[in-house]
């Protein structure tokens, strides 16, 4: 039964990795939602410092600590995609004026 739990540590280790694979070729993680990203490496954290501190298996350790290696280009780009919105957003509703495009205030005194 052993063989099996290490076949699953194993798989679940590296589930994430075809998607951070994808994620470094694409450079964008625009299909994945805050949520999952967050709560995936929070957890996978936690867990792993638990088992670290209680157990030191070394199946669940490995497998916690590759899960955290796999969250990491995913949190990137994740973080990269919100400021690259948030710095296209910023250019787009504050145009910058040219001294050609600011209007011109009335005279004063009729001249």
């Amino acid at each position: 039964m052993e063989i099996v739990g290490i076949i699953g540590a194993f798989l679940l280790a590296f589930c994430g990795v075809p998607q951070s694979i994808k994620c470094l070729k694409d450079k964008t993680s625009s299909g994945i939602s805050w949520g999952f990203i967050n709560m995936w490496a929070a957890g996978e954290v936690l867990i792993f410092f638990y088992v670290l501190f209680t157990s030191r298996d070394w199946i669940l350790l490995s497998n916690y600590l590759i899960n955290i290696l796999t969250c990491i280009p995913l949190l990137y780009y994740k973080i990269n995609d919100l400021l690259l919105h948030r710095c296209i957003s910023s250019n787009i509703s504050k145009p910058e004026k040219t001294p050609n495009q600011i209007p011109h205030l009335p005279s004063v005194g009729g001249r």
